[in-house]
């Protein structure tokens, strides 16, 4: 027999080496080994699960589970410690066949999470989770229903998130505002007026839109509310009723009239597009003459760049005599027709120089308007030329 001083293995075979094992006791009634399993899955390299039941009437009264070593064992149960609502009791034991020289020759079992006790309300700390996720819960959950009929009430208790959830706002991103959904521009810029306002500017745009023939009430009035015509802009943008080359050319002819050189205060305006192309102007000295939109000034500044104002002469309607052509400083097209004077002199002077000057304009600048003052142009030119 040797010297029990000099054993070295009573160094080694101590209950902590020895305990690879956890025993989970009072388990709830209606808990079985699959659901024990499910909880636990993911706390370590598990290689054997068995279960100790009561001889008198064959329940379940505790799940052993077997972990790969002892320090396995040890760190499964530290983990498991940290799972909320728990309802179960765990010590470490030392297994039956811990003697046993295959036992380290035991693959890992794979446990999933089938049987998770929903209706229980654990939490389950991350290191379980990251391990072996939790599935989906099901829907509509049927309640198990064991032997006494006063534990198996319907839960209706909300279950709380696991940790890995309630804590993911503190790996992601932050969230940037409107980053999930596209604000109503048109909205936010109408918010700006208040509401009876806003209703009366609208019964103003209607009326001067149904009896403003001329438009000219309603561009001042949409001029002096920006936020009404941005609003406006904005609305017929996304009905489609104008894109977005429109809005360009139109924010580009603007930048060019206020680049361009101020024009005369007696040079006389154009009619309005908002005339029809085949209309006479009427011989009445209260008509309004409201200017081009779009590049007319730009029209009247190249006009008065190319050419020298100089006056028009033109026979007094007493004396008829021969029209004198008016001298340019270069000749504007290869042969231009004469005016009729007799007719131009049934109109006020003011519109016999405004028609002038526009039937003189040359090709290149029509070119540049418009194609509804390109078409007025035409008209002039069909009726006071010969």
């Amino acid at each position: 027999m040797s010297d029990p001083r000099r054993r070295s293995t009573r160094h080694l075979l101590t209950p902590d080496n020895l305990s690879s094992a956890i025993q989970i006791t009072n388990l709830p009634q209606n808990w079985t080994q699959e659901t024990v399993t499910s909880v636990i899955a993911g706390s370590g390299p598990i290689v054997a699960v068995s279960t100790r039941t009561d001889p008198r009437n064959g329940k379940i009264i505790g799940v052993i589970v077997e972990y790969a070593t002892s320090k396995d064992c040890k760190r499964a149960l530290e983990t498991i410690q940290k799972i909320k609502k728990f309802p179960c009791d765990m010590e470490r034991t030392i297994p039956a066949g811990y003697r046993d020289s295959t036992k380290n020759q035991r693959s890992v079992l794979d446990l999933q999470r089938e049987k998770f006790p929903w209706e229980s309300g654990l939490e389950l700390p991350f290191e379980l989770v990251s391990e072996v996720p939790l599935p989906r819960r099901p829907t509509n959950p049927v309640p198990v229903s064991g032997g006494d009929d006063s534990s198996t009430s319907p839960t209706t208790a909300a279950v709380a998130f696991p940790d890995i959830l309630s804590k993911a706002s503190q790996h992601l991103p932050a969230l940037r505002p409107n980053a999930m959904a596209t604000p109503d521009s048109v909205s936010i810029n109408l918010s700006k007026i208040a509401p009876l306002q806003l209703l009366e500017m609208i019964s103003n745009l209607k009326i001067l839109a149904n009896q403003d023939a001329q438009r000219s009430q309603l561009e001042n009035f949409l001029g002096s509310n920006v936020d009404v015509s941005i609003a406006v802009t904005q609305a017929l943008l996304e009905m489609g009723f104008i894109n977005y080359p429109v809005v360009t050319k139109v924010l580009t002819e603007q930048q060019t009239v206020k680049n361009s050189p101020q024009v005369s205060t007696d040079s006389a305006p154009l009619y309005s597009n908002g005339n029809t192309p085949n209309a006479t102007p009427v011989p009445t000295g209260n008509v309004p003459l409201n200017s081009f939109s779009g590049p007319a000034p730009v029209v009247d500044n190249l006009q008065q760049q190319q050419q020298p104002q100089q006056p028009f002469n033109y026979p007094q309607p007493a004396a008829p005599q021969a029209p004198v052509i008016p001298p340019m400083s270069a000749p504007i097209m290869g042969s231009q027709p004469q005016l009729n004077y007799a007719k131009l002199s049934t109109l006020p002077q003011q519109q016999q120089d405004m028609i002038k000057q526009v039937i003189t304009l040359p090709m290149d600048q029509i070119s540049l308007l418009p194609p509804e003052q390109v078409a007025m142009v035409d008209n002039f030119k069909k009726e006071y030329l010969l």
